[in-house]
């Protein structure tokens, strides 16, 4: 038993190395930003009617106005001249710009995110921080007037190697309409549990937690026990990796979730999208497989009022049950290759075409359709009256039949390979 668990943990410590092994080749700066961080010749930039320069230092701030009134803010380094720390950054701007509404920070090498980072501005609701070499942020440091008592705050952390968050550190603002954590390799799951606790009994509209190195032998509903009164409508979890997805490991989101991006992990069960009530669109893929001999679940039948979904199969082979989605508008198939000639999706889709009355849009993108017979093309796709929309790409078709189109007489776009479309 012992023996069967250590091999699991390995496959699955194999897995997470091939999942982030091209996004730690492509962000070396982590580990000293001073070193990789690559400036333009020419640190200047131009300037609009709507983008103007700080009226004072620092120089590589700019702003410009969205729908007249809100202020967005960005501050890029393009020089090692500008490695200046946030505070010194705050100091020397002009009052009148800390009256910014987003505010994005770009190239520097904060390292600390301190506390009261943000108290100076006064309407602030987005902050953006990206590639600053942060490896701490101190608890309040986002505990400003207006993120502390703002609804619909937006924060993004990108591109920083932290390693601790402490407790408290995002229990900011009445609601927030996003929180994103992308590609910060050293955050992994501890961090992030730290996260959802502060998160509790709190609207949170966007989580997002993209290649964060979380992970996990089983994904259950512990680890989002603590949304469950947060209302999330729209969680992207991809680039992370995870072995098992337990029948309960989405049951806390169930009742609100409307979006759902889930990608690398090894096995699903087969009820697990059984609990969603309100689940509208849905995309998966990344599915790794360590062995050739094993074909993962893959049952979204249950989910009947989903209008879109995104199947991305990179050439795997997939247990795979859709054809009970009645309510499905778009469905994107795609990378099967062989497998889809095989017959193990093929079917799939051919019942789906045939109840979901309102599929306007499909896209069999890369899966060697080239293989089957004209007849069968034919009795695949002609008649289908309601789409309007159809995508080959990547199929290496010579020539197609007419008779597949026959009576798609809403086809607006039908995509056959890269350069080449039919109308």
């Amino acid at each position: 038993m012992m023996s069967s668990r250590m091999t699991t943990l390995l496959l699955l410590y194999i897995a997470i190395k091939a999942v982030v092994s091209n996004e730690i080749f492509k962000m070396n700066q982590l580990s000293d930003p001073s070193d990789d961080i690559k400036y333009r010749d020419n640190p200047t930039q131009k300037t609009t009617s709507e983008e103007h320069a700080m009226s004072n230092e620092p120089k590589f701030c700019t702003y410009k106005y969205s729908r007249k009134i809100y202020m967005i803010c960005e501050c890029k380094a393009k020089s090692k001249s500008d490695q200046i720390s946030l505070a010194e950054i705050v100091k020397i701007m002009d009052k009148k710009y800390l009256s910014c509404y987003s505010l994005r920070f770009e190239n520097f090498m904060f390292h600390v995110l301190k506390n009261m980072s943000f108290n100076a501005f006064k309407n602030l609701t987005q902050v953006h921080i990206k590639n600053c070499g942060i490896r701490k942020i101190e608890k309040s440091a986002f505990k400003s007037n207006s993120l502390f008592s703002g609804r619909n705050i937006q924060i993004t952390i990108e591109l920083n190697p932290i390693g601790n968050i402490e407790p408290g550190t995002f229990d900011v603002g009445k609601s927030l309409r996003l929180l994103a954590f992308r590609k910060n390799l050293n955050l992994g799951a501890e961090n992030i549990l730290k996260v959802f606790n502060d998160l509790q009994n709190k609207t949170v509209w966007n989580l997002e937690i993209a290649t964060c190195r979380v992970f996990l032998q089983e994904l259950n509903k512990s680890f989002f026990e603590s949304l469950r009164y947060s209302k999330i409508r729209s969680l992207k979890i991809e680039g992370n990796a995870f072995g098992s997805i337990a029948s309960d490991a989405f049951e806390p989101l169930g009742v609100f979730l409307n979006n759902l991006r889930l990608r690398n992990f090894m096995d699903v069960k087969e009820d697990t999208f059984d609990v969603f009530h309100q689940l509208r669109t849905l995309e998966i893929g990344g599915v790794i497989i360590t062995t050739s001999a094993y074909t993962p679940n893959l049952h979204l039948h249950k989910t009947s009022g989903l209008n879109r979904l995104f199947i991305d199969m990179h050439n795997l082979r997939l247990s795979l049950n859709i054809s009970g989605l009645k309510s499905l508008r778009q469905l994107h198939l795609t990378n099967a290759m062989s497998y889809m000639y095989e017959g193990l999706y093929m079917d799939n889709v051919i019942k789906l075409m045939n109840t979901a009355k309102s599929l306007k849009q499909i896209d069999l993108s890369g899966n060697a359709l080239y293989q089957y017979t004209e007849k069968d093309l034919c009795q695949m796709f002609e008649n289908r009256t309601t789409l309007n929309i159809l995508i080959l790409k990547y199929n290496n078709f010579i020539h197609l039949p007419h008779c597949m189109f026959k009576a798609m007489y809403k086809l607006r776009i039908g995509s056959v390979n890269k350069f080449n479309n039919i109308y």
